[in-house]
């Protein structure tokens, strides 16, 4: 039996475009932020005489986040960053300011670094963000040739940075929204879903996006909470022990659904839980996952300590999957290329394709064209907006005031967009990076806002450039699919789903969903993958029908652990997971290995074992639930 979501048709155009740009809480405040911070930004650049103020703007696009804590530390490290780079590349530049091949060399030794510890270390988009400052630095050596000049130059950069995050950080503390509250928000949520699923007012599957997100984000809000001092240790592990519990009261109250249909006497219970009232518990998994959340929430209770955190610097194969290094080597490539184009040219306005191919690096080739798709959509509607205000609003500005509500207008537009899911975020920090091409002053000797378009053309041509260089590499140099991230994460999701059948004291259905919303991820990126698509079409169907069998059987494993025959199915669930790892690699399916021992099949062992065994637990399912009925 196939999972339900698969035959779910997928949406049209409208649906999609609706579902990202719907208002939701905080929508409005956090779009009229990011508006208020860009307008303050460009009229105090004004003021000061502030070069590269569309720089400027666009870093409150870059740095700024939904909660309080998190902007005030990206806005402190990012000035530190900025100074540390300035640093440093004031040093490297002494070295190699005479010597052109030298400095080239340089900074394509910085892309490979940065990039490398991108994919492979836990410093994440940090790595590449330094690497691209200080290459940055030492390309202003190509049109700024005399070195009192860039020196003067590099200390405004640091200005550049420190404006704007100046203000978020200063915003932020004023009013910025509370990571407690959000994290507090999170329980709510799960808590009210579980309920109307119970209650059979909503489908199981309205629940994965809340199953899949996992707790990392609202850990992360509790982390921040703790850090502006927000809360303290003891109530912060009480509030991350609620955040397991209701996770785990959600896949209960899906499984229960799953297994005997509406409750309302249970949906009542839920209802008064998450108001904060005491509720009697059973000893099924929903009353167990009621009774955990309880003694979270009970002040004469020690709250269980949070587990540690890995702290390696480097991933596990980092030195060992090629897929890192061939990674870097193309970003390499592709600023070798555009470096090399610009300067033969004798152009640098077009310099915004040497950035682009920093900004639109990512892993596979299907994430590297939906963000290159959405970076040339948003530079057409930003480019438009910005032409309109250049020809129409412009002419007619002559305070402070009129560029304040220019700019706090196109920053509303595109913060909007911006605050949608990755299917769009990108597209509205386009926006607003082109909006800021057309309307501020692109030379660094100007200090109004624009009134000459061709600046503005050349940047945004330059970003078409640096679009195709990085789609033509990406493309026919080592190309990357997301195949391989779908197989791997669905054989991760099923290998925690039998450790969770084989005994009902050894949930992972945290660990079990969380990789199946990156396995989701990776299906949608791999979409994207035009190049080879036919002759993959049929491969393809058969890893996305193995995740949807993973997910049906996450929904049903808390329903189905510790019962008769259980045992047996996680056997069978986890040699489903071994068939799913060879198709993430030989590498992958040896490591995976380790972690259990399967027993083998005697039968229905190849393509479509996962949906071979999710029928086999939908039968158990539905003879537990018969056996449970009372006569």
């Amino acid at each position: 039996m196939s999972d339900p979501a698969q035959a779910t048709p997928r949406p049209g155009l409208v649906a999609v475009l609706w579902r990202e740009l719907r208002p939701y809480e905080g929508r409005l405040f956090m779009a009229t932020h990011i508006a208020l911070l860009c307008a303050a930004t460009a009229v105090i650049a004004m003021m000061l005489r502030m070069p590269e103020a569309l720089v400027a703007c666009y870093l409150i696009f870059f740095a700024y986040k939904d909660n309080a804590g998190e902007a005030i530390v990206i806005g402190v490290g990012l000035i530190f960053a900025a100074t540390l780079a300035i640093g440093i590349g004031v040093v490297l530049l002494g070295l190699v300011i005479d010597a052109p091949l030298l400095r080239f060399a340089l900074i394509l030794v910085l892309t490979f670094g940065g990039m490398f510890l991108w994919r492979a270390s836990s410093m994440g988009p940090a790595s590449y963000a330094l690497a691209f400052v200080l290459a940055f630095v030492l390309m202003l050596a190509d049109t700024v040739p005399v070195p009192e000049l860039l020196m003067r130059g590099m200390l405004w950069l640091w200005v550049v940075v420190a404006v704007p995050m100046g203000l978020l950080v200063l915003s932020s503390i004023l009013f910025g929204r509370s990571p407690r509250t959000l994290a507090l928000r999170v329980v709510s949520e799960r808590l009210d879903t579980a309920a109307r699923i119970v209650a059979g007012e909503e489908t199981v599957q309205s629940a994965a996006h809340l199953l899949e997100e996992g707790n990392a984000e609202a850990l992360g809000y509790v982390k921040m909470a703790q850090l502006i001092g927000e809360m303290r240790r003891e109530p912060a592990e009480r509030l991350r022990a609620e955040l397991d519990t209701s996770h785990a009261i959600l896949r209960s109250a899906v499984a229960l659904a799953e297994s005997r249909g509406s409750a309302t006497p249970v949906a009542e219970t839920l209802r008064h839980l998450a108001e904060g009232a005491q509720v009697e518990t059973s000893a099924d998994p929903l009353g167990r996952a009621i009774a955990a959340l309880q003694a979270a929430r009970d002040p004469n209770q020690t709250p269980r300590p949070p587990a540690p955190e890995p702290s390696a610097f480097f991933k596990p194969d980092a030195f060992t999957n090629p897929v890192y290094i061939h990674f870097a080597l193309k970003v390499v490539l592709a600023v070798a290329i555009t470096y090399t184009l610009v300067l033969g040219i004798d152009l640098f306005d077009i310099h915004t394709a040497i950035v682009t191919c920093f900004f639109v690096a990512l892993g596979t080739g299907g994430e590297v064209f939906h963000k290159s798709s959405l970076r040339i959509i948003g530079c057409l509607v930003g480019s438009l907006m910005g032409a309109l205000a250049v020809l129409y609003v412009v002419p007619h500005a002559s305070d402070a005031g009129h560029l304040f509500f220019l700019i706090a207008f196109g920053s509303f537009a595109a913060g909007w967009v911006a605050l949608g899911t990755w299917r769009t975020q990108y597209l509205g920090w386009q926006m607003a990076l082109a909006f800021f091409i057309c309307v501020l002053p692109g030379s660094p000797l100007n200090f109004a806002p624009n009134t000459d378009l061709a600046d503005a053309g050349y940047r945004i041509l330059g970003i078409l450039l640096g679009i195709a260089v990085m789609g033509a590499v990406f493309a026919l140099v080592w190309p990357e699919s997301a195949e391989g991230a779908v197989a791997q994460e669905t054989a991760l999701s099923l290998q925690a789903t039998a450790a969770t059948l084989r005994s009902a004291n050894t949930d992972q259905g945290l660990a079990a969903w969380t990789h199946l919303g990156a396995a989701r991820l990776a299906a949608e990126v791999m979409g994207f993958e035009r190049l080879g698509a036919h002759r993959a079409g049929a491969r393809r169907r058969a890893l996305v029908e193995q995740l949807h069998a993973a997910r049906a059987l996450a929904r049903m494993a808390p329903a189905l652990a510790g019962q008769p025959g259980s045992a047996a199915l996680a056997d069978e669930v986890a040699a489903a997971a071994a068939v799913a790892a060879q198709r993430a690699g030989a590498n992958f399916a040896r490591d995976l290995s380790r972690g259990f021992n399967p027993q083998p099949l005697s039968s229905n062992i190849g393509e479509g074992a996962v949906v071979h065994v999710q029928a086999r637990a939908r039968a158990l399912l539905r003879a537990i639930a018969v056996k449970e009925t009372p006569a």
